[in-house]
């Protein structure tokens, strides 16, 4: 009797094996990227921090960055500016690495010689391109077209 009782008991639980090391099913949320541009009569650097934030049911990330930029136009004159920009922006594709992203917000340049601030202006910035960002992996790359960046190469990390 006691057997059948401890067969009857043990052959209710279950052992199962599990994962250690799961692996993240989203991206990671903080990014630093360096961007460098460049057109015929322009190019310029610069720095972006960019936050993203999941969103399972639309299957894409929403994106809020901010960042500094030094742009350089040679336009029959040489003007230097520095650019401030707050954008937000979607990311598509939460389980794959290879990504769209598309971008707007507002910059603020900033003439260099001198540097002024009384004659600021606000600006539309928009983006428009390809990123490749793995979730094992802390590397992103970044290309595409956009205002003020013109054609643009990005490259980061993420944390």
């Amino acid at each position: 009797m006691r057997v059948l009782f401890l067969f009857v008991l043990l052959s209710n639980l279950t052992f199962a094996q599990t994962e250690t090391n799961p692996v993240p099913s989203t991206l990671n949320k903080n990014n630093i990227n360096f961007n460098a541009a460049w057109s015929i009569v322009a190019y310029g650097i610069a720095l972006d921090y960019e936050r993203l934030l999941p969103s399972k049911k639309y299957n894409l990330y929403s994106s809020f960055s901010i960042g500094a930029g030094l742009h350089e136009i040679n336009f029959f004159t040489i003007d230097q500016y520095f650019v401030p920009t707050f954008q937000y922006g979607i990311i598509t594709g939460l389980e794959s690495k290879h990504h769209f992203e598309a971008k707007g917000g507002i910059s603020t340049p900033l003439n260099r010689r001198p540097l002024r601030f009384d004659d600021y202006n606000i600006l539309p910035n928009l983006k428009i391109g390809y990123r490749l960002q793995s979730r094992e992996e802390s590397f992103v790359f970044k290309t595409g077209v956009g205002f003020p960046d013109l054609l643009y190469v990005g490259f980061g990390f993420s944390f």
